[in-house]
Parts: C-alpha cells; structure tokens; sequence
C-alpha cells in the first residue's frame, strides 16, 4: 500500500524531511496518527586504515577514554576522569545519512495489531527532528485521540494515557 499526500500518492520525500506526521485508516473504521522518521544517522568509529566509509563524512570529536581505552559516556564518570588527571582525545568518526525504509511502514506500535490497514495518509512533512515529536503531539491533541473510542493510540508521549471505565489502560 502506498502513502497519500493531499489525496496524491508519494513515492519520493520532499528536500530535506526529516520525517512525516501521518494517519492510518483501518477497515473497522478506526485510525491511528504518529510520526515517522525517514532518515537514519549512524556515527562508526573510523577505519584504521584512515580511509573514510564510501557515503560517509569524518567527523573528530573530542572523548574521555578510561585506563583500558574504552570510552567514557555518563557525566559522573566524565567527572571523575578529569579529576584523575584523564584528557579528553580526539577521535575520527565516520558519519552516514541513510533514507530509513518509510515506504512500507505500517506503524511500530502494539496499538495497531490485530487490525486490517485501509489507507495511509501523511498530514504532514517535517524538516527538523525536535518539532517532529511536537508536530506528533499536536495533531494527536488536536484530534483527540484519547477521548474519541475510534483513534487506537493509548498515549500521548508516554505522559497522557487513554481511560477506559476509570482505570487507566
């Protein structure tokens, strides 16, 4: 089944989207809006060689690396590392931007299972990955899809769930 877009089918992605709000229509009458990002960011390690990944970019960044060289994430153990005298290095990095595989996707969630896809709609496309998740936000707000039995979504944001009878689903 392929994406709509204003009631056309979509088979390329507008300049620079990051994702797209869309809307799924099920055959009991029921639907369903997310969001869906449709580009992926990997950061690998370089190549020892030095060569750079074909379709990647080198990126150096600077990194706290512990006594057995493994690389220090948290803020505590960053602290703690500077206390002992640990100076940050800079390390090459190879950065790629893939399409992600939005063509066939029929939402992620356990919302949707068990129900037959009628139509895939996006409302709309978004170019930046923060308002993505409040664009998301919006519409399911704007719908009301926690109020209205026929939206399947139980959640907005993982902080506002659907009631049913009082007890919260």
């Amino acid at each position: 089944m392929i994406w709509q877009y204003q009631e056309k089918p979509v088979k390329k992605l507008p300049e620079n989207t990051h994702g797209f709000i869309y809307g799924l229509k099920f055959t009991d009458g029921t639907m369903y809006i997310g969001k869906k990002q449709c580009i992926s960011v990997s950061t690998i390690p370089a190549l020892a060689t030095g060569i750079v990944r074909k379709g990647a970019m080198r990126i150096n960044k600077l990194v706290l690396k512990d006594e057995n060289g493994r690389i220090i994430v948290s803020k505590k153990n960053k602290a703690a590392a500077r206390k002992r005298g640990i100076k940050a290095t800079r390390t090459a990095y190879d950065v790629t931007v893939k399409e992600a595989k939005w063509k066939n996707y029929e939402s992620s969630s356990d919302d949707v299972k068990n129900h037959t896809l009628e139509s895939k709609h996006i409302l709309e496309y978004i170019t930046d990955p923060k308002m993505l998740t409040y664009r998301e936000e919006y519409y399911l707000f704007l719908y009301k899809v926690l109020e209205d039995p026929m939206y399947l979504n139980s959640c907005i944001g993982n902080r506002y769930w659907k009631f049913k009878e009082g007890v919260v689903t």
